[in-house]
């Protein structure tokens, strides 16, 4: 019996991945046109037999049955016009190695197996309870009737050009096998919009499709003749890409990958600038709804984000500006932190009986609940702090159902998929509002996640909100060798020890009661 190994190892440029072969797809293949050459030397002389009255051959397109006329069963004792104790081989020239297989016959009982196998014919030093098991074989999921079943190999049957043989009580029909799906990274992305953002770009996209495997995250790269590169990994569009120059112009592309490797990149987007003033205003006089739109690099406060507002003004006249300022507008989250705001948002022009409903996605971590609105205003407002009685300055909003649909309320929040999305009503007149996650629970990798080979490594993990201390762990995944994650300190730190990207899903869970825990994915790459 006699096989070969194959390794597929992909290297791939930018987020290196070593892989091997994907998921499988069942074909059913029965008796081919044209039978191989004979005889079929898989199988060894027994009894009448010289040589295998059968030959099933496995490849990437499924499983051939090939039947050798002119030799015939092995026990002449017994007739059957379909054939008796049928001498049968196996050759695995498929790419993986085989496990099972199952075998039918429409007409004949092939597992009916009556103690004259082929090991009743010769002598046999493996296992053989049935006399019809040969080398590394054996039965199992025999149907009632005995017209199907499944041989198993002992050891898997190795790929490209494994073989061993094996009897039954006739010849078979069908042989159902798997064969593997060539392994393929996913199709590239197409690119949308690049927003600009204060020292960074939003970059949108729609996935090109998946792969052989899961879609494990996507890059986006921007380049400037005239401004430093810069790139970012993410789950999903958008992606934010910090770290890029005001005033220099630059063009965006996005790559997916998988355990195979990198898509090809998408085509460039077209010109983006990115702006100190960190903000993007969008007029209301031509239509009934206003729109703005932000990307927003990462800070001690807040990751990387994208935050989109729609807005429909019952007096369709005026300004929405979004910002991209940090602050905590002095709203205290439930359990005392000081969580920053993902993002503000200002109204402009518009009478305060005017009623302006946002609806607000933030692109925030998974596992991080809805926040609540913090809301600052000169004109007096009903909020969670005063809820009989209208004040101005600042608090949080309460929900609209609570206070009749007096402005400004929340009408809705919830959480779909890993963004937050929060409807309210306000005011015109110039009230200012802005999303804080109350309970924190937002943890993100804090400095540059690209490591070199055998070269001091050190990163933090950082949560905002919450209550302290947060324990960390990893959930799934590993760190590059060499690198460790420290349970009380939130660091990731040591020598890398291989080049090649890794990817940890790290936890990290505070102290309140009950417990919160979020979980984010951390790539690393290591060059």
């Amino acid at each position: 019996m006699g096989s070969t190994r194959r390794n597929v190892v992909a290297f791939v440029v930018g987020c290196v991945v070593i892989a091997a072969s994907g998921g499988f797809a069942a074909i059913n293949a029965t008796t081919a046109s044209a039978d191989p050459p004979t005889p079929f030397t898989q199988c060894p002389a027994v009894g009448a037999a010289t040589s295998c009255n059968i030959l099933i051959v496995l490849d990437d397109s499924g499983a051939h049955i090939y039947t050798d006329h002119a030799v015939s069963p092995f026990d002449l004792g017994e007739t059957n016009p379909n054939g008796e104790d049928t001498l049968i081989g196996v050759e695995n020239d498929s790419s993986t190695p085989v496990a099972s297989l199952p075998l039918a016959s429409s007409t004949v009982d092939i597992f009916g197996f009556d103690a004259d196998g082929l090991c009743a014919f010769v002598t046999c030093s493996w296992p053989n309870p049935t006399t019809y098991e040969g080398p590394n074989t054996s039965f199992s999921a025999i149907s009632g009737d005995k017209k199907s079943g499944t041989v198993n190999f002992t050891t898997p049957l190795a790929a490209n050009g494994g073989t061993t043989y094996f009897s039954l009580e006739g010849a078979l029909e069908t042989a159902s096998f798997q064969p593997p799906v060539p392994p393929h990274v996913p199709g590239a992305p197409t690119i949308g919009t690049v927003l600009p953002g204060n020292g960074a770009l939003a970059v949108s996209f729609t996935d090109g499709g998946q792969g052989s495997s899961p879609t494990l995250g996507y890059q986006a790269t921007c380049t400037s003749p005239n401004g430093s590169a810069g790139s970012s990994v993410d789950s999903g569009s958008p992606i934010v890409v910090p770290g890029l120059t005001n005033g220099a112009t630059y063009t965006c592309s996005v790559l997916a990958w998988n355990k195979v490797g990198n898509s090809p990149p998408s085509g460039n987007s077209a010109p983006a600038t990115p702006t100190p003033t960190a903000k993007r205003m969008d007029d209301c006089t031509d239509t009934t709804t206003c729109q703005a739109t932000i990307p927003q690099s990462s800070s001690k406060l807040a990751p990387g984000q994208s935050a989109g507002v729609v807005g429909t003004p019952s007096d369709p006249t005026g300004t929405v500006v979004l910002t991209g300022t940090l602050g905590t507008l002095d709203c205290d989250s439930i359990n005392g932190s000081k969580p920053g705001p993902i993002t503000e948002l200002f109204d402009e022009g518009f009478s305060p009986s005017t009623r302006l409903t946002i609806t607000m996605t933030l692109k925030i971590a998974s596992s991080t609940t809805p926040g609540q609105i913090c809301y600052e205003s000169e004109i007096p407002f009903f909020s969670q702090g005063s809820p009989t009685v209208k004040q101005a300055g600042t608090g949080y909003l309460l929900l609209c159902s609570q206070i009749n649909n007096i402005a400004p309320c929340v009408i809705s929040t919830k959480q779909v998929g890993s963004n937050i999305v929060v409807k309210f009503v306000v005011p015109g007149g110039d009230p200012r509002f802005c999303v804080l996650l109350p309970k924190g629970r937002l943890t993100w990798l804090a400095g540059a996640a690209t490591a070199k080979l055998n070269v001091a490594f050190n990163a933090q993990l950082q949560s905002t909100g919450g209550r302290a201390p947060v324990h960390w762990k990893i959930s799934s995944g590993k760190l590059p060798a060499g690198l460790l994650l420290g349970g009380s300190t939130g660091s990731i730190s040591g020598k890398p020890k291989v080049r090649g990207l890794q990817t940890a899903v790290v936890a990290g869970t505070d102290s309140a009661s009950p417990p919160q825990t979020a979980k984010l994915s951390v790539p690393i790459k290591v060059t």
